[in-house]
């Protein structure tokens, strides 16, 4: 019937008011973003006879004020006993600011990674609660070693150290006996390097504690 339902709170997402857009199939089709139309719950489709299907998507929508916004569709779509799609079931929800914090991030992961990259110094990141770990390409260089040639587990760096500064375990080593709350610090170690010898590394170390003050994280 071409017939949509659109609540007070659906257009206010859009910052419309309730006389302010058509209850009509196509008041939906021209908000959408273009690019984003064949993400949309609604094209022509076609699927088993009287089935219903639940969806859930994502795509962005023309706001009053704000340009386009993202939203989060989810419901479910009934077919018709000819296959095709009669009716849309759905909520909307404002994801804008989600997305704009997923961006952030993958740009502060870019840079992150630019960083760790291009830089001459060997980066790693010791997660002992997890008990993951990740060493950039130039830290393995630097002591001829392939990503493939270990765990990526605090252990490798454990297993690395000298015996001498091995014994104490992780905590002990990036600890400070002077400031147990200090949360940076500089220490020197050695590493066994894959030609079976070692090398002297000095490094700023950032510690991270948990509430108990136990070393849960070193950088």
């Amino acid at each position: 019937s071409e017939q949509i339902l659109c609540p007070v709170t659906w257009k206010s997402i859009l910052g419309s008011q309730a006389d302010e857009l058509e209850d009509a199939h196509h008041t939906c089709l021209d908000l959408i973003r273009p690019e984003d139309s064949d993400a949309t719950p609604y094209p022509s489709a076609t699927r088993k006879q009287a089935e219903t299907t639940p969806y859930s998507i994502e795509f962005r929508m023309r706001h009053k004020t704000r340009g386009f916004i993202w939203i989060q569709s989810s419901g479910i779509q009934i077919f018709g006993e000819t296959g095709q799609l009669e009716r849309v079931i759905g909520v909307h929800l404002d994801i804008q600011e989600r997305k704009e914090l997923e961006e952030e991030s993958l740009i502060s992961e870019e840079r992150f990674l630019t960083f760790v990259n291009k830089t001459s110094r060997g980066f790693f990141d010791l997660d002992l609660k997890s008990q993951t770990a990740f060493y950039s390409p130039i830290w393995l260089k630097q002591l001829g070693y392939g990503s493939n040639d270990i765990s990526h587990t605090p252990a490798d760096f454990l297993d690395l150290l000298s015996p001498e500064e091995r014994s104490n375990g992780l905590s002990e080593l990036f600890s400070d006996p002077k400031n147990s709350d200090s949360t940076t610090l500089s220490r020197d170690y050695s590493l066994k390097h894959k030609e079976d010898r070692y090398v002297q590394f000095s490094a700023q170390i950032i510690r991270i504690t948990d509430r108990n003050g136990n070393l849960t994280r070193v950088i």
